[in-house]
């Protein structure tokens, strides 16, 4: 086993964002290469037209799990679903399922996100700021974590030349933000929204990168880490070689060109396009739990 593997060893994982292109990449991966895992619980939001055991099976129907089921039948076993919303208080999370998140989980992995760069400011903070909020004051009480892993986006602080692997301020407390939420009517809240956001261009990088700043304020007290990926493409090899379930973004455009709809694009050649595979962000989430817990264990 390398140490990765050793890492995950006997690991209670709790993921949000599983039924998500990134979460679904993230179960398989930990499922296939890391048989000895305790249990693995998701975060799944109930849809008035489909039960949750419905959006379950729904999950492990994508052609990405093939090589799982080959491997080993009866993977299903170690998975247990939780309800849940994150865009509601406490992730939408009952009690009894905050209790065993408390007291089971070892290791969390937070990839839900509202990604639409249209959203309105309010839903967008509460979906991806409040969240991260909701679940930092959760993992205080959990005796066994050991490592957090917040998925990110390289473009959190796009207004910046340069982005290295540190913290940058935002020009608000996240608790001010979601106190501001808290109080002002919507449409207010519409005609501010562009001040708030400064030089961010849309409400999603925006809350990206305030929720980074509400992570900044928990690293002493727990062990986190950010992961920043660019654009997400399908998979280069693993599990599948060029797998995606989505046409969204820089794919779509691919494949609008490939059949011909696309004939033409306003493009500046000299730019470097984003774009990382699916598969290498999955591995670098899941190293990145197994690093958090070495540099802990050297300082």
């Amino acid at each position: 086993m390398s140490p990765i593997q050793d890492f995950y060893s006997q690991q209670t994982i709790f993921l949000t964002g599983a039924s998500g292109f990134l979460g679904k990449l993230i179960i398989e991966k930990i499922l296939r290469t890391c048989p000895d895992i305790q249990k693995f619980y998701i975060l799944l939001r109930p849809k008035h037209d489909r039960a949750l055991e419905q959006r379950f099976n729904d999950i492990f129907s994508n052609s990405c799990f093939e090589p799982l089921k080959a491997e080993n039948k009866d993977f299903a076993k170690k998975i247990h679903i939780l309800s849940g919303d994150c865009s509601q208080p406490m992730l939408g999370m009952s009690p009894e399922a905050q209790a065993i998140v408390k007291r089971e989980v070892t290791c969390v992995i937070h990839a839900a996100a509202n990604v639409r760069f249209d959203v309105d400011l309010k839903t967008a903070v509460f979906t991806n700021v409040r969240s991260v909020r909701d679940l930092m004051d959760m993992m205080k009480e959990m005796e066994n974590l050991r490592a957090f892993v917040y998925v990110s986006t390289a473009f959190s602080h796009c207004h910046r030349d340069k982005i290295d692997e540190v913290f940058y301020d935002v020009d608000v407390k996240p608790e001010k933000l979601l106190q501001i939420m808290e109080v002002m009517d919507d449409r207010t809240l519409e005609v501010v929204t562009p001040h708030l956001l400064g030089e961010w261009p849309n409400t999603y990088v925006y809350t990206k990168a305030v929720a980074e700043e509400l992570i900044r304020s928990y690293k002493q007290v727990l062990p986190v880490a950010i992961v920043r990926p660019a654009v997400v493409i399908s998979t280069c090899d693993d599990p599948l070689p060029g797998w995606i379930n989505n046409f969204q973004g820089v794919v779509g455009v691919v494949v609008g060109v490939c059949l011909g709809v696309l004939r033409t694009l306003h493009l500046n050649k000299n730019l470097p396009a984003r774009v990382v595979p699916a598969d290498y962000v999955v591995n670098n989430i899941l190293a990145a739990a197994w690093n958090v817990e070495q540099t802990k264990n050297k300082e």
